[in-house]
């Protein structure tokens, strides 16, 4: 609790940056990930959920950045018992995936296995 005090903390001092800084991303991620480390599957999906909102307020939806917290998303989505919800947006993202990292990389291979995941 009291490291997931600090990182929103840290995040409001950072509102300042933009989402093209990768600190500030990194810090929002962190987040995200601590909340899920405590089990709160739905607050880190919403933790998630602001990141992308504050991503795609002035970045483009092709940008890779905001493709990945979409990518997280989909391990929160599974965790919290909505795996249909995962395996439909591990499918709507593969193709961009693939297109902006490229066929052989570690972000096609996390979507197939949070599909892989989901489906199971």
């Amino acid at each position: 609790e009291e490291g997931i005090a600090w990182l929103r903390a840290a995040i409001t001092e950072l509102a300042v940056a933009g989402p093209e800084d990768d600190f500030a991303t990194s810090a929002r991620y962190a987040l995200a990930e601590a909340i899920g480390f405590s089990g709160d599957h739905a607050g880190e999906l919403a933790s998630l959920d602001e990141t992308l909102s504050w991503q795609r307020a002035s970045l483009p939806a092709e940008h890779p950045q905001v493709l990945r917290t979409r990518l997280r998303r989909l391990v929160s989505l599974r965790l919290g018992g909505q795996a249909k919800a995962s395996v439909d947006e591990a499918r709507a993202v593969l193709g961009d995936t693939i297109r902006i990292f490229g066929a052989d990389t570690a972000e096609v291979a996390y979507v197939h296995n949070a599909l892989a995941r989901s489906l199971e």
